[in-house]
């Protein structure tokens, strides 16, 4: 195998090379997504045809549940070949969803320190009506210092709370340049699978089709749209984990001195 050569990139290089993993992988990084997409999608639609009463907050965690698992295969899938090794959709599953239990911990722990504040604001509307200027910075503020815990957790093999905490310790001095290039590639996402889910929403509504016929459109337009995108979301955090990890650590060297056989994501 040549020696993998690896360096601090830029924000342009990152979304660059981003992009050509995802474009030299499409096939397999789109049957990882897949692999969730079409029991979650069934899930989904079961909802839509069976539970006439709003059922947002249960279709989102739906979505979540599932696409899970595709994160975890595909943050072992992008760190296999941003280091130039071979992995399989097999592998990629085998080795992601044995950390399963530790990034829900982590996400449930992030997921009470966003919204608890939240539910707090909303019994107290005068106050929280000026606090809400407050929290939305609070928010994406600590939505990027904790956005690589998944990495963490997955090439570490660490636990939910210390996956945290080595988030938040990588992005120390480099809040700007995560948020950024994290932006950056979340709204491109969001493009792709919002546009075409409102366009057409719009103009299944014109025609006059039914609100349950638009539901299943919709359903089905998006979960297209995530199919394509959501490959390219994740190898983007994976590739802002390991530059930050060369910029603070020196990975690169480390990665020379121990060569290239050892594994990224162990089995065990």
């Amino acid at each position: 195998m040549s020696e993998v050569i690896l360096r601090a990139m830029t924000v342009g290089e990152l979304l660059d090379k981003a992009f050509r993993i995802y474009r030299s992988k499409f096939a397999l990084l789109i049957g990882i997504v897949a692999v969730v997409l079409i029991p979650e999608s069934a899930v989904r639609l079961l909802l839509i045809l069976y539970l006439p009463t709003p059922f947002f907050q249960l279709n989102t965690l739906v979505s979540s549940f599932f696409q899970m698992f595709a994160t975890l295969a595909l943050i072992v899938c992008v760190s296999y070949v941003y280091l130039e090794k071979p992995i399989t959709l097999r592998d990629a599953y085998s080795m992601g969803v044995k950390r399963f239990w530790s990034v829900f911990g982590a996400n449930f722990i992030i997921g009470v320190a966003i919204g608890l504040p939240l539910v707090i604001l909303m019994f107290i509307p005068v106050v929280g009506s000026c606090l809400i200027f407050l929290y939305i910075p609070a928010v994406v503020f600590v939505g990027t210092k904790w956005g690589l815990a998944a990495p963490a957790i997955v090439t570490e093999d660490i636990g939910g709370s210390e996956g945290l905490t080595r988030s938040w310790n990588l992005t120390e001095g480099h809040f700007w340049r995560v948020f950024g290039t994290s932006f950056a590639a979340r709204l491109l996402v969001i493009l792709i699978t919002t546009i075409p889910t409102v366009a057409f929403s719009y103009v299944f509504d014109l025609l006059g089709l039914q609100f349950q016929t638009i539901q299943i459109f919709n359903l089905f337009i998006g979960q297209l749209a995530v199919l394509f995108a959501f490959p390219f979301s994740i190898a983007v955090t994976v590739l802002i984990y390991y530059d930050l990890r060369i910029r603070k650590e020196g990975f690169d060297l480390q990665v020379l001195a121990e060569g290239s056989n050892e594994p990224i994501v162990s089995a065990e």
